[in-house]
């Protein structure tokens, strides 16, 4: 495999509505497309890959502005396009692991944390498993289990070197995931607290009230922001919402947004939080809390055990997962898991659920997690490689929030809105608004579509409809 070529494109999109998540509220937001020219043997492929540039997650410095956090962002994803081009591969993992280290040493020498210097790598990582997926003839999950994509775990991990990575994975990805709906932190709950000024008139569900009556939702993510008195009240009100039109079958994810300065400081809030009413009679529907502490304390070695907090929650990290060593020394620290977001890297993703797999062998073992989160992603590329590898991951519940903040595929082009709804039918509806939308029932989306499909999408993609990108600033 040789990449000869990449291609950088984007487009502007703005929100249905604003999604405020810890210190950032996005209601625009860039949307990336990154297309890679690769000849393997003696044809060429052109795989594909997008995301979003989301403010204030990769990095959460609030003096620096949207633009200049764009900025640092195509940065780290022309450096990194730029060492790829030209590159001979043997295979793809074999690939991500050089350009991964690479991009780390160039990093360092400029002060980029890790989380955003390898959004750039996870950019082509996608576009070369597409390309590699597409020549095999074989979908990402027989891809990966038949050593297509060189996958090795143990030359990361050096003690799963006798550990049989495969019986992490099942013989046939998830064949549908249940959506675990974000509720924003300004988000409406009931539909009476949207003034008649601000209601959209769209097709969608505006409220978290509609959302659960229209897609049958289920599971929550719900975001804290830090301050008590807010997030009690607010909680309060929520569950009283899902209460009422979920009955009792339910289940929440609480996402601490590193609102938390330290691990202390984070038990003092839980310990009062656990004892609203809201919380303790819905204790055993609580999933996991999310990355309640800052990334730069999180991980410190000298951070109080969450162990012993009250009704016991499983803590992982999210944004502190920004290095490939970061899952083992949140183990270590009695974390109990991880996230996956193709963002942080498809293979890294692999890696935590072989790592989390090999640890739950071991004698005297804890329960671990590897959960599905999200940043806003929408199709036709990005959610479509996310639900790809989430089905393989097995993860069953997966935070979907791109569809409601965004007015489903619609800011694209009529045959990106056919191409969806006509290769992707358990995932697509047209709507007689004109454009296409995640098809949610009974809470859950189908992945089957997905699994018998390349992995980037399964129709002519022409990119003229974007503006190009140069690789040099």
């Amino acid at each position: 495999m040789k990449i000869q070529e990449i291609q950088l494109h984007k487009i502007d999109l703005k929100t249905r509505l604003p999604f405020r998540y810890g210190i950032a509220k996005m209601t625009s937001v860039t949307h990336i497309f990154l297309t890679a020219l690769i000849r393997i043997g003696e044809k060429e492929y052109v795989g594909i890959a997008a995301d979003h540039l989301p403010p204030r997650w990769f990095t959460k410095d609030p003096s620096q502005s949207i633009e200049q956090e764009v900025k640092q962002l195509l940065r780290v994803i022309r450096r990194a396009a730029m060492e790829a081009r030209g590159a001979t591969i043997k295979t793809p993992f074999d690939w991500w692991l050089v350009a991964y280290q690479a991009q780390m040493n160039w990093a360092k020498t400029e002060s980029i944390p890790p989380l955003l210097a390898h959004f750039g790598v996870t950019l082509i990582e996608r576009a070369v498993i597409d390309a590699s997926i597409q020549a095999a003839g074989k979908p990402f999950h027989r891809h990966l289990l038949s050593g297509g994509l060189g996958f090795d775990p143990s030359s990361v991990h050096g003690e799963m070197k006798h550990f049989d990575w495969k019986s992490c994975f099942a013989n046939r990805p998830v064949s549908q995931v249940i959506v675990r709906h974000t509720v924003g932190l300004e988000d409406p709950i009931e539909t009476q607290d949207i003034p008649s000024e601000e209601r959209l008139e769209d097709g969608l569900p505006q409220s978290l009230e509609e959302a659960i009556r229209l897609y049958g939702l289920f599971h929550f993510k719900i975001k804290l922001s830090g301050d008590l008195d807010n997030d009690a009240n607010r909680l309060e009100k929520l569950f009283s919402c899902i209460e009422k039109n979920c009955g009792q079958e339910f289940a929440f994810s609480l996402d601490g947004n590193e609102c938390y300065d330290s691990p202390d400081s984070f038990v003092q809030a839980w310990e009062t939080l656990s004892r609203l009413d809201s919380i303790s009679r819905n204790k055993d529907r609580l999933l996991f809390i999310e990355q309640p502490v800052h990334r730069d304390e999180a991980l410190n070695t000298n951070s109080k055990s969450f162990g012993d907090l009250p009704l016991s929650p499983m803590i992982i990290i999210d944004e502190s997962d920004s290095q490939i060593e970061s899952l083992k020394k949140a183990l270590d620290l009695g974390y109990s898991g991880t996230s996956h977001k193709n963002c942080k890297g498809v293979f890294k993703g692999l890696l935590s659920k072989c790592l989390i797999g090999f640890r739950q062998s071991l004698p005297e073992s804890r329960r671990l997690i590897l959960s599905g989160e999200d940043l806003s992603n929408i199709g036709p590329v990005a959610l479509l490689q996310d639900l790809i590898v989430m089905a393989s991951l097995g993860i069953k519940s997966v935070e979907r929030n791109g569809h409601h903040y965004f007015k489903g595929v619609a800011a694209f082009p009529k045959f990106v809105n056919e191409g969806a709804v006509n290769h992707y039918p358990d995932l697509y509806t047209a709507n007689i608004r004109g454009y296409s939308s995640l098809l949610i029932e009974g809470g859950v989306l189908q992945t089957k579509s997905l699994q018998s499909s390349r992995f980037g999408p399964s129709f002519e993609f022409p990119l003229d409809f974007a503006e190009t990108i140069p690789l040099v600033a």
